[in-house]
């Protein structure tokens, strides 16, 4: 901003200059004329003093000698050339030359003006001298009969000499007003421009969004209003911009952590914003990858197809997708083509939902009611199958009819297992079973169960080992562990072969305790480990249901364990046996 103060200064010189010069220029023509008036105007009377006081004897007397010391005498007098003409142009007499050698005067200008009986005044180059002179010629009378002129002159030069001499003071006062009011045009250009700059700077950090200085102008006037207008503006400004940077970061939140994928592509097909989620549903980075091609970025083809399509017809699609890449999902697309006010189309936006856990959930419902129905298909038509042969006539058959009603009862227990399980199952999952925390032994809950499953045990001659430290403790609830241990230890027996073992261990680590039961059973082939947890699901389908197991057990188990915010996992190996594990908090989480 200084280049400002500067143009402002030059500005400011060039003006004083032009108006100093016009100036000087005017008052030395003024003085110039005024001096060459008044010295006309002296010559001009020391001419009439002479004319009134002219003796026309000495010139009748012939005293030509006396008559040009007295010429000469009015000449040194007032320093003028003095010259007497006769009225026939005759020069008599001359203070600087001898009226012998000087030629008639009768056809100059002042001469023939004089002999008029006016005062003659003019300003030539003298043939006599060979300078400029100034000439003032007055008519000599002798008693009212004009017998000649009286001429005085002075030479041009020495006028200008002197008027030279009134230019030279007049630069001298010109330059040295020049320099005083370039002084003071600079501190008044100064003052002027300072705001300004201060205006500029401020209005230079606005734009790169710094509102901490303020523009501080004193007094009034349009550059106070203007510096005002200006602190108003950044304060605003500051607002606005405060305002749409938390609004952005909003909108930034939102996007990040919304659970649908949102991408924005611009009407030349360049993809300029793409959330955390469609990153990963579509597997694009979105950082490096923003402001590429869709064509470049979306590798599915369907989808690819539906943007191409939105681009031609302006109209909303929406497809549900199989996506292979970056892993498999299904993605419910909702495509819209967007405008401005104008109506102008500006892009299109797209927002995917993520619907693979939606269809396996959909998926397991449908699995669960079929393997549901058959589960209970299978005691019912037993228990229906065998009462109704006893209804055709076998109830006189003693042995017939125990043998079936047997049957009958143990069909009901498995029927009742079932829906027991199915309803322990269905509260667990919505939540409405109320866990009643007590400080609980592990030791003493697994050797409970141990000697109720003896039975069991010792028919397979299996061996048991309860090998939890009889100290330890934990918070929980004692039921449900005992429902986990149980359903954990009767599936290590149903799946054990005769004389294996099984046994139950724990270890600490800060507040944590896992827990392990191990058997020497057949092992979960590696293929089958990520299902067993769910409903219904059975590695040997055969030998399960004939252990008299419902398929829900290691369900029930897993909502169990995350009841009491815990974690289950499995390690097996087949044909060596099975470890299942369970870490869970010593307190109450």
């Amino acid at each position: 901003m200084n280049r400002l103060r500067i143009k402002v200064t030059i500005a400011f010189m060039l003006i004083l200059i032009l108006l100093l010069t016009s100036l000087g220029i005017y008052n030395a023509k003024l003085l110039e004329d005024t001096y060459i008036d008044t010295l006309s105007e002296r010559l001009q009377k020391e001419a009439m003093i002479i004319s009134h006081s002219f003796d026309w004897s000495i010139v009748n007397e012939n005293k030509k000698d006396r008559f040009q010391a007295l010429v000469g005498k009015w000449s040194n007098a007032g320093e003028a050339r003095v010259t007497v003409i006769n009225i026939d142009g005759e020069v008599l007499a001359d203070s600087d030359l001898s009226s012998d050698i000087m030629e008639n005067h009768r056809t100059r200008e002042e001469i023939e003006r004089a002999l008029t009986g006016d005062i003659g005044v003019a300003v030539r180059h003298s043939k006599s001298t060979g300078v400029d002179q100034l000439y003032v010629a007055v008519p000599l009378y002798n008693e009212e009969q004009l017998l000649g002129v009286v001429r005085l002159s002075y030479p041009i030069q020495l006028a200008e000499t002197k008027v030279h001499k009134l230019w030279l003071g007049q630069i001298a006062t010109l330059i040295l007003a020049f320099i005083l009011f370039s002084v003071i045009g600079s501190q008044i250009a100064k003052g002027f421009t300072r705001p300004i700059e201060k205006i500029t700077e401020i209005a230079r950090n606005i734009t790169k969004q710094n509102f901490g200085t303020k523009v501080k102008v004193k007094g009034k006037g349009e550059l106070a209003d203007l510096a005002q207008a200006i602190n108003y503006m950044s304060h605003s400004l500051e607002q606005q911009l405060k305002h749409i940077h938390e609004e952005e970061k909003k909108l930034s939140d939102v996007l990040t952590n919304l659970v649908s994928g949102v991408l924005l592509i611009n009407p030349v097909g360049t993809v300029v914003l793409a959330n955390r989620m469609a990153g990963q549903m579509i597997g694009i980075s979105t950082q490096s990858n923003q402001f590429l091609s869709y064509s470049n970025l979306i590798t599915d083809v369907t989808l690819k197809q539906c943007i191409d399509q939105i681009f031609m017809d302006k109209k909303e699609i929406r497809e549900e997708l199989h996506l292979y890449y970056p892993d498999e999902k299904i993605i419910d697309a909702s495509l819209a083509p967007l405008f401005d006010g104008d109506g102008e189309f500006v892009g299109v936006v797209i927002v995917l939902h993520d619907l693979t856990e939606i269809r396996r959930l959909e998926k397991v419902r449908s699995d669960f009611v079929a393997n549901a129905s058959h589960e209970l298909k299978t005691p019912v038509t037993s228990i229906k199958g065998f009462s109704e042969t006893l209804l055709d006539g076998a109830l006189d058959e003693k042995e017939t009819l125990k043998a079936f009603l047997e049957i009958i009862h143990t069909e009901s227990e498995r029927l009742e297992r079932l829906i027991r399980d199915i309803l322990d199952l269905s509260r667990i999952e919505q939540k409405r079973l109320s866990l009643e925390y007590k400080r609980c032994k592990l030791f003493h809950i697994v050797e409970e169960i141990s000697q109720s499953l003896q039975v069991q045990l010792e028919r397979k001659s299996l061996e048991f080992s309860n090998e939890i430290p009889q100290d330890l403790e934990l918070d929980a609830d004692p039921d449900r562990l005992k429902q986990i241990f149980i359903n954990l230890i009767i599936n290590a027996i149903a799946f054990t072969p005769e004389k294996g073992r099984i046994w139950v261990a724990t270890s600490e680590e800060q507040n944590r305790i896992t827990i392990e039961v191990s058997d020497t059973g057949l092992g979960i082939p590696k293929q089958e480990m990520h299902r067993i947890f769910e409903r219904f699901y059975r590695v040997d389908k055969a030998r399960s249901r004939n252990s008299g197991g419902t398929g829900l057990g290691l369900a029930i188990v897993k909502h169990l364990v995350e009841s009491h915010h815990g974690s289950i996992w499995v390690k097996s190996e087949e044909g060596r046996g099975t470890q299942f594990f369970i870490e869970l908090s010593k307190e109450k989480v």
